[in-house]
């Protein structure tokens, strides 16, 4: 995922905005890329709910670790 604000579960909204055309690129474990949109608080919403929510499918019930 990019570009993220180190240390933290959001994205860099600025960044976003101004090198990606707000929009954040996220790789999923099947090697598709997608290019999401990025709100002001930094945040991803994939069907109503924060990509880093651990209640999405993709996460296993259990929140992910950001190195």
């Amino acid at each position: 995922m990019a570009p993220l604000v180190p240390g933290q579960m959001k994205f860099d909204y600025n960044h976003c905005k101004e090198f990606f055309d707000g929009m954040a690129l996220v790789l999923f474990i099947d090697n598709s890329v997608k290019s999401l949109p990025v709100d002001k608080a930094g945040r991803v919403l994939i069907d109503g709910k924060d990509l880093f929510d651990p209640s999405q499918p993709f996460w296993g019930g259990e929140a992910p670790e950001v190195k």
